[in-house]
């Protein structure tokens, strides 16, 4: 019958087909009929016509394909004599046509039997790279680079399959992929590396992040060491100035940052929002990339400079991450028997943990008014205990001045030196003064470097220092001075204008002891006058004081300053 009706039609070659090859033409309707059983049984005759075309210029491998039935075209291509190549009546192989559907177990199946993807458009066949790279088809994609696909091809957004890999934690196939980057391989030039499309490892997307980027801020270990062991760059910034590090606190992997931090340290890096690592981490509730990053030592003072928004209010949605805030901000050291330096301490870092706590953003805010629940409760009870705690230290640090104070009045220098060593200071002047004399009177050099301890800048140095030097002069502490003049030659001056000047006093008791050792003073001003207008030589001479008068005219000291006049 179908060969009367192609007679009777006029389709000569059709009724030639259906004389020569019967078996084909029923093959070519069980197809289009998704008879899928009988279209196995007729595949598996030897009479078939496997390379047959069909008047509209459809192959039978077409034919088969569009069946998607795996089983039908793993059958079809066992057979040596087929044409896999073979293109239809719009010039598409039967490969182009699976991979432009998306039937990638077809494509796969074709690939293993040679089929050619240099007949397939460059962009779908990079495109079918990529989306095998992001779903862990790790056949397909051994596959299409055995074909010569390139790696380093990107999409719109300038991803490449190490991106899609990266970003999904597809070791394996980063591994792949790496393996293909014949820029790794150190045998080409970066021209020809460019040329061939490689040079994947470091490629950036339009974000300016490369494969490691998105690896890390995706929180995947095993590619981020793959990547790093590859020589990936770790130092490099993306597009909105983000360092590695800010990815790690992106993703929140601590794993990922303690394997990071060793590379790329700087843990104050800002991006271009001013936000350091730290910040982020908060900003996305990663209380344990919170932690690690406190424990290499991120500061909790971290602030965003445009909007001057705190990390705690970032973190106002995210209790964790402020109960850890809090915890790094408000330490609780057991003060029981803690020295006075350790409270004074303890003072100043809660004084600065209230000041972070009441900073405002540009709306005018606290962490306070910005967080709400359980959150707003945390931050009240911080700023309670904050208040409470600063109390308790001024009550304990007054406790240690009054001690201190109370053993200089009954010149008790054991208990004296045991609360200066441990930091506490003699607030009073009268008490200064009470040690410096003290210091003078016994030669007791501790007492003076517990003094010289108190001293909190420069001048207060100097000023103790000319003071005890003076002192220790006048009651010929030997030792004491020599103490003095060593430890601090280039500080103490040996002659003043104002106040008592140890040459002159030295000068004015005839200790050349003491007379020599001042001399060797790199500050010494031999010609100097004191207060009273009489220079180191017109005292000795005034006093009589003979052998200080020889030693200070042996080292030029001159004889034709004129002397006050009263």
């Amino acid at each position: 019958m179908p060969r009367t009706l192609a007679g009777e039609e006029g389709h000569v070659q059709v009724q030639e087909l259906l004389r020569k090859h019967p078996e084909t033409i029923q093959l070519v309707k069980a197809l289009r009929e998704k008879r899928i059983r009988d279209a196995s049984t007729l595949l598996e005759q030897e009479k078939i016509n496997v390379n047959h075309y069909e008047p509209d210029g459809t192959t039978l491998l077409h034919l088969v394909l569009a069946t998607q039935d795996l089983k039908l075209l793993a059958t079809m291509l066992e057979n040596p004599n087929l044409a896999i190549d073979a293109t239809d009546s719009s010039g598409r192989t039967a490969l182009a046509i699976a991979l432009a559907t998306g039937n990638f177990e077809a494509t796969y199946a074709l690939l293993q039997s040679n089929a050619r993807l240099d007949a397939v458009d460059t962009a779908i066949v990079t495109a079918i790279l990529r989306h095998a790279a992001s779903t862990n088809d790790t056949e397909m994609v051994a596959a299409l680079l055995k074909h010569g696909v390139r790696p380093a091809a990107t999409n719109e957004k300038g991803e490449t399959a190490l991106h899609f890999a990266a970003a999904n934690g597809h070791t394996a196939i980063v591994q792949t992929l790496l393996e293909n980057d014949k820029s790794l391989l150190g045998r080409c030039d970066q021209k020809d590396v460019a040329v061939k499309g490689h040079s994947c490892i470091n490629a950036t997307n339009q974000a300016g992040e490369s494969p490691l980027f998105v690896a890390t801020a995706n929180g995947h270990i095993d590619v981020v060491k793959a990547l790093v062991q590859a020589k990936a760059k770790t130092h490099h910034l993306s597009n909105d100035g983000s360092t590695l590090l800010h990815a790690a606190a992106i993703g929140g992997n601590p794993r990922v940052l303690e394997y990071i931090l060793p590379l790329c340290c700087d843990l104050e890096a800002c991006d271009e929002m001013k936000r350091t690592p730290l910040y982020v981490a908060a900003e996305k509730g990663h209380t344990s990339a919170v932690n690690t990053l406190f424990d290499s030592g991120a500061s909790v003072f971290a602030i965003k400079k445009g909007d001057k928004t705190t990390v705690f209010m970032v973190a106002s949605n995210h209790g964790p991450v402020v109960k850890a805030l809090l915890k790094k901000l408000l330490p609780m050291p057991t003060t029981s028997g803690m020295s006075y330096k350790a409270l004074t301490l303890h003072r100043a870092n809660l004084v600065a943990a209230k000041a972070h706590l009441a900073l405002r953003n540009t709306k005018l805010q606290t962490a306070v008014d910005v967080a709400s629940g359980a959150v707003r409760d945390q931050l009240l009870a911080a700023n309670t205990f904050v208040e409470a705690e600063l109390h308790r230290l001024e009550q304990a640090t007054q406790r240690e001045e009054a001690a201190l104070a109370a053993a200089i009045t009954a010149r008790d220098w054991t208990t004296t030196l045991a609360l200066l060593g441990e930091g506490v200071s003699a607030m009073a002047s009268q008490d200064q003064e009470a040690l410096v004399a003290a210091v003078t009177d016994t030669g007791n050099r501790e007492l003076l470097r517990a003094l010289l301890s108190m001293a909190v800048d420069a001048n207060q140095l100097e000023s103790v220092l000319q003071q005890a030097l003076a002192g220790a002069v006048a009651n010929n502490k030997v030792l004491l001075v020599m103490d003095v003049l060593h430890t601090f030659a280039n500080t103490v001056h040996v002659t003043t204008t104002s106040g008592p000047s140890p040459l002159h006093i030295a000068a004015n008791t005839g200790s050349v002891v003491l007379l020599s050792m001042l001399l060797a003073c790199p500050t010494l001003n031999i010609d100097a006058v004191n207060e009273e207008g009489y220079t180191a030589l017109a005292l000795a001479v005034q006093t009589n004081q003979v052998d200080a008068a020889l030693v200070l005219r042996s080292v030029g000291a001159n004889v034709s300053i004129l002397l006050p006049v009263f």
